[in-house]
């Protein structure tokens, strides 16, 4: 096997599983028996792991390649998330995927006789206990497609027709991510929520949707405020579009107020990426001697290097202006340094003017409340108590818990639906 002489699908020599795998197969790394034998069970306790995290299927090693496939980054797996391959980059492709077809084809028999370990013929009918996510099924997926092509061409035309289908990398794998150490790290278990679940606030949920499906059709779509009451589920129904959206390639990344500053080195890397991105910065207020905002208009109104067209913020907070104003801002004739704070206040309060879509979520009424409650009891099953009975313990859990809100219901019902007793008898009524 000659993994070393990759040249788009090479790289990281001597770290990989493939690479290792490669050097034991062909006898290059020591020829002690006893050394060999150490070193292969090495790789396959790194390959059990993979064939765990992502509930691989049959034979691990034709999983494990499948796997590289998928999340190899290189000019040529990049070029296929947006066009067909053409040219010179297609030409070196053709000569990998030979030597990855004998890669994958590679009969590990002889070298399970010569060390005499047993194992290699467990790996080759594995079947993991869980289901696994979304990305295992994709793997599993492209390993079947795989194992279905005779030879190099057809490996390389299902690996190029599922960059196209899903991307490579993470993105293809995942669809949540959280921004650090300049690199998307992937949200492996992000919230299953839907936009269905938030009951209420169906005109605030058909703006957020016309805006996300318009974002994602590639016409013109704004960045999005919601603000308004606290536990009225604004997060909620960002988070719940990757659930209703994601297999339309929209992807999602949460960035934190702190990370302001490294906003433009974000866009910059998705810039070219095939997938919709929605950067997701929730509970969105700054203090009056707060600048951070100013990194966010800049972003917002672009500069020198305009935001890329595939990427949008969504927004939450509970205040309408984002940055708290003082009374001492509207004058204009306060003697500490600035003569003129209005025009401070003014640019303070522009930056949610930014915000091309501002979605209001206020507390519910009474009866909308009422409404949120007797929703979510039979969703979770909850049959006792019911009726007059449920809304009034609703009310009285209310009081204690922070006020009416979505928020406040769902603590209420999630109480009940998690005892046998009732919520009241628990705080000792």
């Amino acid at each position: 096997m000659r993994q070393n002489e990759l040249l788009l699908y090479g790289g990281g020599e001597g770290d990989s599983i493939l690479s290792r795998m490669s050097l034991l197969a062909g006898g290059r790394i020591l020829e002690q028996p006893q050394q060999r034998t150490k070193d292969l069970f090495t790789e396959l306790r790194r390959l059990l792991q993979l064939a765990a995290r992502f509930s691989f299927r049959g034979s691990v090693w034709h999983n494990y390649i499948a796997l590289y496939l998928l999340t190899h980054e290189n000019p040529f797996s990049l070029l296929c998330e947006r066009q067909d391959p053409s040219g010179t980059l297609l030409h070196m492709a053709e000569r990998d995927f030979r030597i990855l077809r004998r890669l994958f084809d590679f009969d590990f028999a002889p070298l399970e006789a010569a060390l005499g370990t047993g194992c290699l013929a467990m790996m080759e009918d594995f079947q993991s206990p869980e289901e696994g996510d979304e990305a295992g099924a994709l793997i599993r997926d492209l390993t079947e497609r795989l194992e279905q092509t005779k030879d190099a061409a057809g490996m390389l035309r299902e690996t190029v027709a599922s960059y196209r289908e899903y991307g490579v990398g993470d993105l293809a794998l995942y669809r949540a991510f959280r921004y650090r150490d300049g690199k998307l790290r992937p949200v492996r278990f992000p919230d299953a929520g839907t936009l269905d679940d938030i009951v209420g606030y169906e005109e605030q949920k058909q703006a957020l949707r016309a805006n996300t499906e318009a974002f994602l059709a590639g016409h013109t779509a704004n960045n999005v405020l919601l603000y308004g009451d606290s536990g009225t589920g604004k997060s909620s129904c960002i988070r719940a579009l990757l659930r209703e959206y994601g297999d339309r390639d929209l992807r999602m990344v949460e960035v934190h107020r702190y990370q302001f500053q490294e906003l433009f080195d974000l866009m910059e890397l998705l810039r070219e990426r095939r997938h919709r991105f929605i950067l997701m910065l929730d509970d969105l207020s700054f203090e009056e001697d707060e600048t951070e905002y100013k990194f966010l208009k800049a972003v917002i109104e672009g500069g020198i290097e305009t935001r890329p067209e595939n990427v949008l913020l969504y927004a939450t907070s509970n205040r309408r202006h984002l940055i708290r104003e003082l009374w001492s801002d509207r004058s204009d004739m306060e003697h500490d340094g600035d003569i003129h704070r209005s025009d401070t206040m003014e640019e303070k309060l522009s930056l949610a003017e930014r915000f091309g879509v501002a979605i209001r979520f206020d507390t519910p009424a009474r009866q909308e409340y009422h409404g949120i409650v007797e929703s979510l009891a039979r969703r979770y099953g909850v049959t006792d108590p019911a009726g007059e009975e449920l809304l009034r313990r609703a009310d009285e859990w209310e009081i204690r818990h922070g006020g009416v809100s979505g928020r406040t219901a769902e603590q209420f019902i999630l109480a009940l639906a998690g005892r046998d007793d009732s919520a009241g008898e628990q705080d000792g009524e």
